[in-house]
């Protein structure tokens, strides 16, 4: 079989680059024309410039699927100027970012009608990507600094997603199942392994309805688990030696492994479907904190523990276990009495909020414009930045600084105008406090400069920057 025949270019392609490939059509005139029209996957290393993708996709139109390694871009592209292929046709279906970075700025919004699987992997300026792709069925972003999706996301058919970063919190997880996922109701399976900083994950019955697979494994910060779910089959918490606290209550479960979590002091579980259970080497966990009602359960390893299998099934759990509020109840029980209002303002808590702010003393204002260390964020810049227009009604109204600025230099107005927030925009903009020819400090630009650069710079959000621009210059 030759090197030209259809087979051996099919297969052969799929394994190599962009730049071997080029190499390859220099052989033979055969191959020159040969070689683009096999090749169905396209692997792209150490590109430093959009134009270089744009003439790829000129010479290899049929690709369906695009790795693209190892880029270095002197400026920050449009995805659709970084992956032309969404522009040019609609073959590409897997898309397959690996180090991407660009020397200013990496801002992923992403809007692709017709992918079915991204991958985004060690690009550690993705931290709060903008992904509408109506057909995705696949995402999996890994070792990407990660806190939130962008409001302007939309995964309506996603399946699967899997999420590893060092930066996801508890309340990062709260949001992202109760707010980000509400518009993914085929979600099977949510993989959070490796997410190191991940404190607790709750799960309500009216949360994630077609989930079956919940991965937790390997979360070094781990302490507390509250799953209630009548969908899922599968619960992984291997590897997690900070886990004390476990509470489910699952319909579809046959096998639950608990072995080996050595810190695990409370236990509950309620469970009609349950046959297996491992509890191996949880030597903290005693009879008197346990509380397990699996009638059908047949089979239990408590190998190293203190337990006998007659404290199992004899206490009958009647109550359901619910949920409640949890980001109010993570905020008001886990974060400092001076971070309540910035976690509150942060989730669009608009009635810890406001609960909040009226129980504020002279000793105690300060709360309602703590900052956090690492971002500068306050209160403000935190509603500001997510679009909870009520909760900037309510922080403007008890007379916070409203051009306070964060580690950036960035006051409330600047970071609502780069986030698209047009209404929040609106609101500042008409209170006579606000300074809204104030420059950040490190580009010296205004409102209006930001306002622009979105409508230039990032796909998807037109309506929003254009609205800011109306906004910005009716008072200019």
């Amino acid at each position: 079989m030759s090197l030209e025949s259809p087979g051996v270019l099919s297969h052969l392609t799929s394994w190599l680059t962009s730049f071997e490939l080029q190499s390859m059509r220099a052989l033979s005139r055969n191959l020159y024309a040969s070689v683009p029209r096999h090749t169905w996957e396209l692997t792209v290393r150490n590109i430093s410039s959009s134009e270089s993708m744009s003439h790829l996709s000129t010479v290899f139109p049929n690709v369906w699927c695009l790795r693209v390694q190892d880029a270095l871009l002197d400026e920050m592209p449009t995805i659709k100027s970084l992956v032309p292929w969404l522009n040019k046709c609609w073959k590409l279906r897997k898309l397959m970012l690996t180090r991407v970075t660009c020397i200013s700025v990496f801002n992923l919004h992403l809007l692709a009608e017709e992918l079915t699987m991204v991958a985004i992997r060690e690009c550690y300026q993705v931290q709060e990507p903008a992904i509408v792709a109506p057909n995705l069925k696949t995402l999996v972003i890994e070792h990407c600094p990660m806190t939130q999706f962008h409001s302007d996301t939309s995964l309506p058919q996603l399946k699967t997603l899997s999420l590893s970063s060092r930066n996801f919190t508890a309340l990062q997880a709260q949001h992202l199942i109760k707010v980000t996922l509400l518009g993914s109701p085929a979600l099977e399976s949510l993989i959070l392994a490796g997410c190191s900083q991940l404190e607790q994950v709750l799960v309500d019955s009216t949360d994630l309805p077609s989930l079956h697979q919940l991965d937790l494994s390997t979360c070094a910060q781990l302490e507390r688990v509250h799953v209630t779910s009548k969908m899922l089959e599968h619960l992984d918490l291997s590897c997690n030696d900070n886990l004390q606290y476990l509470v489910v209550d699952l319909e579809h479960v046959v096998d639950l492994d608990l072995s080996f979590l050595k810190s695990l002091t409370y236990l509950r579980i309620r469970s009609s479907s349950l046959r297996r259970l491992n509890l191996r080497g949880c030597n903290h966990l005693m009879p008197n904190t346990m509380s397990i009602h699996c009638p059908n359960l047949q089979f239990v390893v408590v190998q190293g523990t203190s337990i006998v299998v007659e404290d199992l099934n004899k206490t009958e759990c009647s109550d359901k276990i619910q949920m409640g509020n949890t980001t109010s109840w993570l905020a008001q029980s886990f974060c400092p009495e001076e971070q309540t209002l910035w976690v509150a303002a942060k989730n669009g808590d608009l009635e810890t909020l406001r609960e909040r702010l009226a129980r504020l003393t002279p000793e105690t204002r300060f709360y309602a414009e703590w900052q956090d260390p690492v971002y500068g964020y306050s209160p403000l810049s935190n509603a500001c930045r997510q679009g909870h227009l009520h909760c900037v009604e309510a922080l403007v109204a008890y007379g916070v600084n409203c051009n306070v600025r964060d580690s950036q230099g960035n006051t409330p107005l600047h970071i609502a105008t780069s986030c698209g927030k047009s209404e929040v925009v609106r609101l500042l903009l008409e209170l006579s406090a606000v300074d809204y020819f104030a420059k950040t400090t490190i580009k010296g630009q205004t409102v209006l400069d930001i306002a622009r650069q979105n409508y230039r710079t990032l796909e998807g959000r037109g309506v929003e920057s254009i609205q800011c621009v109306e906004h910005i210059e009716k008072v200019r």
